[in-house]
């Protein structure tokens, strides 16, 4: 029995013995924290590959620049375009294409010719912001043709393999540019905007921009949020164009910025690509370039 027990108890002082051997050769060893993540290096965004369809909106209509005359209606382009503003944004070349005043005219066939152009240049992105407003508006329509009209544009822009950035259609019966017969009553305008939601929402490629609820708070002198700025009232309805039917300079670049973001935020643009988000700095390059293409009109040609 004293065997048993002095057996036991030897046991017992040698387990303990071994597990502080084990704690003292693991408290002796370096307890170094994980290697913090390597940040990813900016790369900063170029959109030269990219290219712009639309009309009017695209094409920078009544877009007049501080310090200029006004830019007239009758002009194919305003002081800047959508494509000249993003390639402002990221101090790179352009994308190529661009908008048309003129779409209203004759939307089919200027659709074709820019879509045709967009599939030539095989785009990383393309940005169609105001490509479908025709398929929705325009004249001798009912509501039926309006939506199977708009039924051919969302499928032209299936077409492209590429992330598309798209904007649902505003409400733009506060205008006097547009007549009765050409703007889609409320009720057919809902249809539309739905039709682009359930469109969108098959595709995670195509970004949706709000101009339906944007342009509405700039008309009605609300506050809104838009391309990661916060504008009062005044300074919402002033990226608009006094016709209510266009945008602004300064409109043109918070819609820049919101398509940039938005594509970034859908995992659309990677997270380390880096462009100019600073709307004053791009405000006096897009002043700075008109300045220079003036002077450079009137400069005598030589000989």
């Amino acid at each position: 029995m004293k065997y048993t027990t002095r057996l036991a108890a030897l046991t017992s002082v040698s387990m303990v013995l071994a597990m502080s051997g084990l704690c003292l050769e693991g408290c002796g060893k370096s307890t170094s924290a994980p290697a913090a993540p390597v940040a990813a290096v900016p790369v900063p965004l170029t959109l030269t590959d990219c290219a712009v369809i639309g009309a009017s909106v695209s094409a920078g209509c009544e877009a007049s620049l501080p310090g200029f005359r006004t830019a007239s209606l009758l002009e194919p382009r305003g002081h800047c375009t959508f494509a000249s503003v993003l390639g402002t944004i990221t101090q790179a070349a352009d994308p190529s294409g661009g908008g048309d005043t003129m779409f209203f005219l004759n939307p089919v066939q200027i659709a074709s010719k820019q879509l045709e152009e967009a599939h030539a240049a095989n785009p990383r992105i393309l940005f169609a912001v105001d490509f479908l407003f025709w398929y929705g508006y325009g004249d001798r329509m009912d509501a039926a043709a309006r939506l199977n009209r708009l039924d051919e544009g969302l499928a032209a822009l299936d077409a492209f393999a590429c992330p598309i950035v798209v904007g649902d259609l505003p409400d733009m019966s506060h205008s006097g540019l547009l007549s009765r017969a050409q703007t889609p009553d409320k009720e057919t305008l809902g249809k539309l905007n739905q039709k682009i939601a359930a469109w969108s929402s098959q595709r995670p490629r195509v970004i949706v921009i709000p101009l339906f609820e944007t342009v509405g708070k700039a008309i009605r002198n609300e506050p809104l949020t838009f391309g990661g700025r916060s504008f009062d009232a005044a300074g919402a309805r002033q990226l608009l164009t006094l016709s209510g039917l266009h945008v602004t300079p300064d409109g043109l670049i918070a819609l820049a910025h919101e398509c940039l973001s938005q594509l970034r935020q859908r995992g659309l643009l990677a997270s380390n690509l880096t462009w100019d988000a600073d709307a004053a700095a791009v405000m006096q390059r897009l002043i700075d370039v008109k300045k220079a293409a003036d002077e450079a009109k009137r400069k005598p040609k030589a000989g």
